[in-house]
């Protein structure tokens, strides 16, 4: 097996890395979704995180017998076409090629691994970590919400505002902060998605680009009408063209008094008429996912949140 080319990875540049008799060759998203759709989606798994990745092809002698997502340091959604199965040898192809990218200073891992993967992964080389995840979602729905129970706390939506040319949340340090406080040292995979400050606040710098208005009003921030204290928020993007739950966090002074159900609730309600349904990524064993349990989301089955490569050094 050779090793793949020495090119390095570039954004800018279309690649086309040689792993005889495979060759890895980027792919135009939206040419490249239908057959993740039949080929990994339809296994049950109900969604994909983009994950800073980008859509490849593996093909063989120009025929496509595959798809992946790869960027430095990371992968994931790895699916291969019938009659091809030997999952574990073209994880094995991919990884000199993954290595050949990565910034060797950082760990690599291959992310959202679903159960039929995980023991393939194994056998190449990566090991789990602890988090084991799963997607829920359910129809949106106007909800009763009970307000009376709420009369201590104001609900708002955040504010889109034009800087420089660029549209931003004009809450997005205050939000930023917010979350990075929630999630520190929880159970949950925002605390491994995101470790530093500033990550948090370059991600959801990234959600106002997407300018979208009944996302931006279906999302929400609830303030302590005493203490004018952000005490909840719940951020809704859109992933694949479907609503998507990216935060909800609640401070634990304020937990267990249905703020998170009220955010979600409203999320829904006002999601109904532009979108189906709405979808959430969850921590098994985390209160986030009793929460959405009994407002009605279906739960999908449990995968393994990311797994790490074991390099032998050797």
């Amino acid at each position: 097996m050779e090793q793949g080319s020495k090119h390095t990875w570039s954004l800018n540049r279309r690649h086309s890395e040689f792993i005889d008799p495979y060759k890895l060759e980027r792919a135009e998203l939206q040419e490249w979704l239908p057959y993740c759709e039949v080929y990994y989606l339809s296994q049950g798994n109900s969604s994909i995180v983009m994950h800073s990745t980008e859509p490849y092809w593996l093909k063989r002698n120009e025929e496509v017998v595959g798809g992946v997502m790869m960027s430095p340091n990371r992968m994931h959604t790895l699916f291969l076409i019938p009659p091809l199965q030997n999952t574990v040898s073209m994880i094995r192809m991919l990884i000199p090629v993954l290595l050949q990218w990565s910034d060797s200073s950082k760990s690599i891992y291959v992310y959202n691994i679903f159960p039929q993967q995980v023991d393939c992964f194994v056998q190449a080389g990566f090991r789990p970590e602890e988090y084991r995840c799963r997607w829920m979602q359910r129809p949106t729905q106007m909800l009763e919400i009970e307000e009376q129970n709420h009369v201590d706390f104001e609900m708002m939506s955040p504010i889109f505002i034009i800087e420089q040319g660029n549209c931003q949340l004009r809450q997005h340090r205050e939000i930023a902060h917010f979350l990075y406080k929630s999630y520190l040292g929880s159970y949950d995979v925002m605390s491994t998605a995101r470790q530093a400050f500033q990550e948090y606040v370059d991600w959801v710098l990234t959600i106002a680009s997407h300018r979208n208005e009944n996302l931006r009003k279906a999302s929400s921030l609830i303030y302590d009408r005493h203490s004018h204290a952000l005490i909840g928020v719940c951020l809704i993007t859109l992933v694949e063209g479907i609503p998507h739950v990216s935060a909800l966090a609640v401070l634990p002074t304020y937990r267990q008094k249905g703020i998170g159900t009220l955010m979600l609730k409203r999320a829904l309600g006002l999601l109904e008429p532009h979108y189906p349904r709405l979808h959430m990524y969850v921590t098994q064993g985390n209160c986030t996912e009793t929460l959405a349990y009994n407002l009605g989301f279906m739960p999908g089955p449990l995968e393994i949140y990311r797994m790490k490569l074991i390099i032998d050094e050797k």
